[in-house]
């Protein structure tokens, strides 16, 4: 029986349930994406905020339970 391993991008082991801090670090080195090929776009403080938003989301620990 394996006693640990990443399911979901979830760390499972012993310690219980934890986020893969491989893509934690991924996710937060992550730069805004400010050029888009053919078209126009204005990255401009909005834009911004909810990038950094996302971010963070994406980085925080979910919450999981199990069934009985």
């Amino acid at each position: 029986m394996v006693k640990e391993g990443i399911v979901l991008g979830l760390q499972i082991s012993n310690k219980g349930i934890e986020v893969d801090q491989a893509k934690i670090e991924v996710i937060e080195k992550l730069p805004p994406h400010i050029s888009i090929k053919r078209m126009k776009f204005k990255f401009d403080k909005a834009c911004f905020k909810e990038f950094e938003w996302l971010k963070e989301k994406l980085i925080s620990a979910h919450i999981t339970i199990s069934l009985d």
